[in-house]
């Protein structure tokens, strides 16, 4: 069964979704047509589970590249993107009762994440690049926080968000199994194809210098693509992960 927008706005606002409350269609939107109903396409059994199937066509879908990679691998796809000086790296969202952080080094991200050694990284780093040239609206939104288990005292955090961003997903094993990491971006005939989209908590996409985005993207791409010394399937798979599977990580 096709589940519409509105079936996925009350389910999110009933708290079928999670943590999140006090936001408008608008913002909910937004995140539709940036991270979060992306990740769940990315794991079909947990969308369908959460959503049912995609409340947009296929054909809308944002550019992506998938990867392993793992440890020393995240340093040297950082190191690249920080040695680029083209953009700022922002965490995607914050600690609680913390705002998010804009990445300047590696020893911001050793600090941020308890990174002692890069051949352990305790966490997924879930980042969003913003290409400084490409201009545009980044926007720090604060989301309450709903008492629960995870949340026990409530609170709040910070979400960055911008049309023209490049996410990052760098995966941390979990139980000797590790997801693929992955970069995505928008488009803009993506964009223009959801119509009334918020302008004035979220900026105009044609703010964007979009060539600039995906020019940057695709460089990315590459260098990730160059690392991989395996493959699984169109999957590059990076020295530090492909050392890792060889040890019984499973992919």
């Amino acid at each position: 069964m096709r589940v519409s927008f509105k079936q996925c706005w009350d389910l999110r606002m009933s708290g079928g979704h999670g943590w999140e409350r006090g936001e408008d269609e608008g913002s909910f939107k937004h995140l539709l047509a940036t991270e979060e109903l992306l990740e769940a396409r990315r794991s079909a059994a947990r969308s369908r589970q959460r959503f049912g199937p995609l409340p947009y066509p296929a054909s809308q879908a944002m550019p992506s590249y998938d990867f392993y990679a793992i440890g020393e691998d995240h340093r040297e796809i950082l190191s690249f993107i920080l040695e680029s000086g083209e953009c700022d790296v922002f965490e995607h969202g914050s600690e609680t009762g913390k705002k998010s952080v804009c990445f300047r080094s590696l020893g911001d991200f050793e600090k941020r994440y308890g990174i002692a050694d890069w051949s352990h990284i305790p966490e997924s780093l879930l980042l969003q690049l913003h290409v400084l040239d490409a201009g545009g609206l980044v926007q720090q939104r604060k989301i309450e926080l709903i008492k629960s288990e995870r949340f026990p005292d409530g609170g709040f955090r910070y979400a960055t968000n911008g049309w023209g961003l490049i996410q990052l997903y760098l995966e941390a094993p979990v139980r000797d199994s590790l997801r693929a990491s992955h970069t995505v971006h928008n488009r803009p005939e993506r964009l223009a194809k959801w119509g009334n989209l918020d302008h004035d908590k979220f900026g105009d996409p044609a703010a964007w210098d979009w060539e600039k985005v995906i020019s940057f993207a695709k460089r990315l791409n590459q260098f990730i693509r160059r690392q991989g010394v395996a493959k699984k399937g169109a999957r590059a798979i990076l020295p530090a992960a492909a050392a890792a599977r060889e040890r019984g990580c499973e992919f």
